[in-house]
C-alpha cells in the first residue's frame, strides 16, 4: 500500500512542500510574523539564505524576491490572528522589496547603493503601506523552491537572478508605480 505525503501549501508564493513537524516556530519571526508564508516555505528560504553565505556571493534579490511572492492577504492575516499593524508592515514590505527589484533589475544598481535608496525611502516617512497592491493572479514563474534546487555557486546565483526577474515581470502593472515611488522617495 502506498503511503500518502502529507504536504502544505505556501499562502503567499502557492508552492506546495512536503509538511514537516517542528517548523512552527519560523512564523514568529521575519516573513512568518506577516502570516503569508508556510514554515515549509521559510526554511527552504533560510536554506537558500544559508546557501549564498556558503558561496560567499550574497544575492540581496533573493529577500525581494521572497518578499514580493509573499504579498499581504488580509483575510488569511487575520483568520491567524496577525494584528493590523503587522499587516500595515506587510504591505509596506511588498512596496518597498518592489523597488529593490526595479533598482536591481532596471536601474543595475550595486546592492550597497540599493540599500542605501531603500533605507532612505524608508526613513523619509514614505506611507508605502497605504499604496493599494493588489498581487497579479501569478507571482512569477520561479519560486522558492527553485532556486533551493541548485546545486553549485554559480548555478545558484543564476537561478536567484532568474527568480527576480521573473517575480518583477509578475508584476509589471506596478512598474509605473515602483518607477513614481523611487522618483518621489528615493533622492
Amino acid at each position: 500500500m502506498k503511503q500518502e505525503i502529507k504536504t502544505r501549501q505556501c499562502p503567499g508564493c502557492k508552492v506546495v512542500l512536503p509538511y514537516q513537524e517542528g517548523l512552527d516556530h519560523l512564523l514568529t519571526v521575519g516573513f512568518g510574523r506577516y502570516g503569508v508564508s508556510s514554515p515549509e516555505c521559510l526554511a527552504l528560504f533560510n536554506q537558500v539564505f544559508i546557501r549564498e553565505y556558503e558561496c560567499g556571493r550574497p544575492q540581496h534579490g533573493r529577500i525581494d524576491a521572497y518578499g514580493v511572492q509573499h504579498p499581504p492577504h488580509a483575510d488569511v492575516q487575520k483568520s491567524l490572528g496577525i494584528n493590523e499593524r503587522l499587516i500595515a508592515a506587510s504591505k509596506q514590505s511588498v512596496a518597498i522589496h518592489l523597488i529593490a527589484l526595479y533598482l536591481m533589475i532596471e536601474k543595475k544598481m550595486p546592492l550597497d547603493q540599493v540599500a542605501g535608496v531603500m533605507d532612505h525611502i524608508l526613513k523619509s516617512g514614505a506611507k508605502l503601506e497605504n499604496e493599494e497592491l493588489i498581487p497579479p493572479a501569478s507571482l512569477g514563474t520561479m519560486t522558492v523552491a527553485d532556486a533551493a534546487q541548485a546545486e553549485t555557486c554559480q548555478e545558484h546565483v543564476r537561478l536567484i537572478k532568474e527568480w527576480e526577474r521573473s517575480v518583477w515581470q509578475a508584476w509589471k502593472s506596478y512598474h509605473h508605480k515602483v518607477q513614481e515611488w523611487v522618483e518621489k522617495y528615493g533622492k
